[in-house]
């Protein structure tokens, strides 16, 4: 089947947000500028842009996506939740979720957990000692994960055709690394800050910018004073 490069119109766009209620489908961010729309079906795939083939998920979902760490069954459970009426809540691995339509037999799904809206949700912490369970130090790597991909979206600018896979950072991650990024031990963390600002510096528009010295990516310092993490 053709790839589907058509853009998905603007009311669709408005409506996949509103389903998902502006957060992402798996983790629950509501960070707008990280969030994207998936594709359940993919373009490469000719999957359409009907509203019934999409959800809203975060750069960091959608790169588990597709590097299958959620897989197909967590995408297509959380669609049929969502088109419920029912509002997710808590990481991509929880079942918890909000009731926002009358509960009936034809929407409670096998395996879903309902729980009063009142109730906390559930959230397995990382283990202790690995950089997931670091706050500022996952966001630190997500800011250079976010900083690396923008850099080879604008790396297209100057011909390169390569076709960017928002996945394959991580699964590069962790073939140099043993480990899945967030996964890896707290003295790993400059290690794997230094390995990506490298692969930041060697993108065309990496290069480019070090040549009219222009920041390419906050150094962990600068960013804990900006974010407000220092101690």
């Amino acid at each position: 089947m053709a790839r589907n490069d058509n853009q998905i119109p603007r009311r669709t766009a408005k409506l996949v947000f509103q389903q998902c209620d502006s957060r992402c489908a798996f983790c629950g961010d509501q960070e707008i500028s990280v969030l994207d729309i998936h594709h359940i079906i993919p373009r490469r795939d000719g999957g359409s842009n009907d509203l019934e083939n999409l959800l809203v998920a975060c750069k960091n979902c959608h790169a588990r996506v597709e590097t299958g760490e959620i897989s197909a069954d967590q995408v297509n459970r959380r669609k049929r939740i969502l088109v419920s009426g029912l509002r997710l809540h808590g990481g991509s691995g929880s079942s918890t979720i909000q009731i926002n339509a009358p509960v009936t037999s034809s929407i409670v799904a096998q395996n879903v957990h309902l729980h009063s809206p009142k109730k906390a949700s559930v959230r397995v912490a990382p283990a202790p000692g690995t950089i997931g369970a670091r706050p500022e130090m996952k966001n630190y790597v997500d800011h250079l994960i976010t900083r690396y991909h923008k850099m080879r979206e604008a790396d297209a600018s100057y011909g390169r055709t390569a076709p960017l896979k928002y996945g394959l950072i991580h699964v590069s991650i962790q073939r140099k690394f043993g480990a899945k990024t967030f996964f890896l031990p707290e003295s790993l963390f400059e290690d794997l800050a230094t390995y990506l600002q490298e692969r930041i510096d060697s993108t065309i528009q990496g290069r480019v910018n070090r040549r009219n010295s222009e920041q390419n990516y906050s150094e962990f310092s600068d960013y804990l004073r900006k974010y407000g993490h220092a101690k």
